[in-house]
């Protein structure tokens, strides 16, 4: 109770009086949300091992930018093209995240592709469906679940941290397959457009990650992957800190 109190003052003290008055009041009803009922009638049974296959692009590099729902988890994104290398760092950020929870027994990405390549070469592995593919993975790795997502959009910040002609833009989700029977365990999606806290009152968890700065397209994504990945936490029952309750509802 002590640090929560802390965190409030603190928090309290770095904004403007009138500011603060909205956020605290409005973070004064997340105990009754029904956002907070949901999470206790949706509590998850997490799995102890994920083969984490990590992201890749929503569309070609040849195709045209489009609005587009998720064939993963459904959600519908502004998508663009997205280059190997972007794919390959966000699958690299996701693992690393995903280790620093010290909560699954993880196959790496790097695994879960050489199992993928080796199905391929299968007359069978080249006739599966998608979501076939990722339940052979898990199955090969004797893995509980299987983690994979999509990147829609990646736009990098043009300018510096104090001033920008076009602010960064980060769009993808994830989703979480059982490896027994394909049902989908969890999904989640980030989709952000870094504003001003003067162009977007409620989005206070950003602003106060970036510490008032204009970031990159890795520094918005990495803040993407820990939020969605501590609401993974939060919706198997583990307790949230106010912080994150206040950065995940504004």
């Amino acid at each position: 109770m002590k640090s929560r109190l802390l965190a409030v003052t603190a928090l309290r003290n770095m904004l403007s009086p009138a500011l603060a008055v909205l956020i605290f009041s409005l973070a004064g009803c997340l105990g009754m949300s029904g956002k907070d009922m949901d999470r206790q009638s949706e509590t998850l049974v997490l799995p102890k091992s994920i083969a984490v296959v990590g992201f890749s692009s929503a569309i070609g590099l040849g195709d045209d930018s489009r609005t587009m729902r998720s064939p993963l988890t459904g959600f519908v994104f502004e998508a663009e093209p997205v280059v190997r290398e972007v794919t390959d760092l966000m699958s690299g950020m996701l693992f690393e995240r995903l280790v620093s929870m010290e909560r699954f027994n993880l196959y790496s990405p790097e695994q879960t592709n050489g199992v993928l390549a080796g199905l391929l070469q299968t007359a069978a592995g080249l006739s599966m469906p998608q979501d076939k593919l990722f339940i052979g993975i898990g199955k090969r790795l004797e893995a509980e679940a299987v983690l994979t997502g999509l990147v829609f959009r990646w736009q990098e910040r043009e300018g510096k941290q104090y001033g920008v002609n076009r602010a960064a833009s980060v769009a993808f989700d994830l989703q979480l397959i059982s490896t027994a029977d394909g049902s989908v365990i969890w999904r989640d999606k980030f989709d952000k457009t870094q504003r001003s806290l003067s162009e977007d009152l409620f989005d206070l968890g950003t602003f106060l990650k970036a510490r008032g700065k204009w970031m990159s397209a890795r520094e918005l994504a990495d803040i993407g992957l820990e939020r969605i990945l501590k609401g993974l936490s939060s919706y198997a029952g583990d307790e949230p800190s106010l912080m994150d309750e206040i950065d995940r509802n504004l």
